[in-house]
This record gives structure tokens, C-alpha cells and sequence, in this order.
């Protein structure tokens, strides 16, 4: 929960999303309240945001030694555990307690889904292959891939690189790393 009204709007002055200023992710200080099992933090734009602790590492979760937290190159809080730290970006602080930032970033999750999906339905056209030709390919539905292809249906990296493979591309090939330009994407 964010404890100001300053994000109301969901822009600036300038008129650009509040959350594209680096002060919006910077965290200046952390606390954590034992009696209410939350992480109140405190970032640079003046902010103050109480979480409760689960919502960020999970209920049980390795063993935090709150007493000693601490922010680390005002950008995430490091919790101190017995198998090692927890780092919390300011970046996941947000997302969790900002749901006008949380609904961007689901937002900008399904234009990359669709730009993923164009681009391998570009690549898949390039090589002359229908949907059902790939998926025989790759021992998946023609309905998965097509979904895929239009972005709707989450795809694994593992997925993701055996859809590629099928097609004798690579991760630079989906990105447009090699220059190579496909259907105009």
C-alpha cells in the first residue's frame, strides 16, 4: 500500500509515467515491524509503502533475519538468511505494493507477448511452415502454437527455444540480433 496520494494521476509533470523516474525505484530506507509482520520501506521520491513481509519472499521462507536488514546501493534491501541473503529490488517492492505499476507492468508482459509471437509466426512463415507442421515438429497442439503466435499463451524459455530450433533459428533470430528482417518485423 502506498502511503501517498502522489501517484493518483499515474503521470508527472512532465507528463510521463511516474515510475519512469529513477527516484521511484530507489529505496532510502527499510524498516521491519515484527508485531505486524510487514517491511515498510521508504524510497527516494518520498514515498513510504508497508507490505506485509510474505507477499515478498513467501510465508516460511528461509529463515529471515529482519533485525538486520539493510539497503544496499539504494536500489534493494538485503535480508540476511542462513543459506544466504534475500536481495529485494525496489523494482519487486513496487510491483507488489503499486497496482497502478503492477497493471503496467502486466500491460507491457502482453505487448512483448504479442511482439514474441509475431515475430515467430514471421519466422515460421519464412521457412514455409504452417502451425501444424511446426507443432508435429515439436510434439505441440497447432492451437498452442497458434496461441502463442498471437500472444495469447504463456510460453517457456525451454518452449521458446524448441519452437526455434524446429525451425533451425535461434534466440538472436527471434530478437533480430543476426539483422535479419522478417515479414517486416
Amino acid at each position: 500500500m502506498i502511503s501517498t496520494d502522489a501517484h493518483a494521476d499515474a503521470g508527472t509533470d512532465t507528463g510521463a509515467p511516474y515510475w519512469e523516474s529513477a527516484a521511484y525505484l530507489a529505496v532510502a530506507d527499510a524498516q521491519y515491524d515484527a508485531r505486524r509482520g510487514a517491511l515498510t520501506v521508504h524510497f527516494a521520491d518520498g514515498d513510504c509503502v508497508d507490505v506485509p513481509a510474505w507477499r515478498l519472499i513467501g510465508r516460511g521462507e528461509r529463515h529471515p533475519d529482519w533485525a538486520v536488514l539493510g539497503v544496499v546501493d539504494g536500489m534493494h534491501v538485503s535480508i540476511p538468511t542462513p543459506n544466504g541473503p534475500i536481495e529485494l529490488p525496489g523494482f519487486t517492492i513496487r510491483a507488489v505494493a503499486d497496482p497502478i505499476f503492477a497493471a503496467h507492468l502486466a500491460r507491457e508482459a502482453e505487448a512483448r507477448a504479442r511482439r514474441i509471437g509475431e515475430r515467430l509466426k514471421a519466422l515460421r512463415a519464412a521457412r514455409g511452415l504452417t502451425t501444424q507442421q511446426l507443432g508435429e515438429r515439436v510434439g505441440m497442439a497447432q492451437q498452442n502454437i497458434s496461441r502463442i503466435e498471437q500472444g495469447r499463451h504463456a510460453v517457456s524459455y525451454a518452449t521458446l527455444e524448441k519452437l526455434l530450433a524446429a525451425m533451425g533459428y535461434t534466440l538472436a533470430d527471434l530478437s533480430g540480433e543476426r539483422g535479419e528482417s522478417v515479414g517486416g518485423l
